[in-house]
């Protein structure tokens, strides 16, 4: 990698794919409770709570093809009524009173319901046939981020960013010092002054520019030594 312009590239694209591996940590670690369970069902807190006590037509679950296997396979205990009421599944985690008469209601409307809770959870019952019903808890959606996680989430990559560019200025305006510096001493008559081995190891435009400056400063070297040998003969 001898060029310039590729280090700056790459350096730049490292720095871009690193921010966005930190960022999606950060927003990861500073987000409660994981997915929202709202979500889920592409339900919105207040399709529940429009009017109290009132059931509100849900279309995600109707649309749904085997309700009762999906809420499974996705982990929500299920309580599945006989349209009489009866349970036909019963779950140790729900309260089969609070479910069964929004399941039976779903039978009669034959679509799917949900129903707001007290602790923000919604209740959600949706027919599966024409004598049975399935239902279940969708939990609290989980509190916004507070302040704290706003102020994570934004200064970690703005301190990592700030670094970055601090350091990629560092690599790129310490061998323009050393030149300053080098051409100052060459001004004031240090003819022994060379940049070269104060470069390092770098192998792009700058070290070449370097090389070619050392050659000028030997040549002129050469030159003023010339010229004083021959006055002094």
């Amino acid at each position: 990698m001898n060029s310039l312009f590729v280090k700056i590239f790459a350096w730049f694209f490292a720095a871009a794919l690193l921010l966005v591996g930190v960022s999606g940590v950060v927003w990861t670690i500073t987000r409660p409770g994981g997915e929202d369970p709202f979500a889920t069902f592409g339900i919105e807190p207040s399709e529940g709570t429009t009017a109290s006590n009132t059931p509100v037509v849900v279309d995600p679950m109707r649309v749904m093809e085997g309700p009762l296997a999906w809420l499974t396979e996705h982990g929500f205990d299920v309580v599945v009524f006989w349209s009489n009421g009866e349970e036909l599944i019963g779950s140790s985690e729900l309260a089969a009173s609070e479910l069964r008469p929004l399941a039976l209601e779903s039978l009669t409307r034959k679509t799917s319901l949900a129903q707001a809770r007290p602790n923000g959870s919604l209740m959600l019952a949706t027919p599966i046939g024409a004598r049975i019903a399935v239902g279940t808890v969708v939990p609290p959606r989980p509190p916004a981020p507070g302040l704290s996680a706003e102020i994570l989430r934004w200064s970690v990559p703005l301190g990592l960013s700030l670094l970055l560019c601090l350091a990629l200025a560092r690599y790129l305006s310490a061998p323009v010092q050393k030149f300053r510096k080098a051409t100052a001493r060459l001004a004031k008559g240090d003819l022994a002054v060379r940049v070269g081995p104060e470069l390092g190891r770098r192998r792009d435009e700058l070290a070449d520019a370097g090389r070619d400056f050392d050659i000028m400063a030997e040549r002129i070297q050469q030159l003023i030594e010339s010229e004083r040998r021959l006055l002094g003969d």
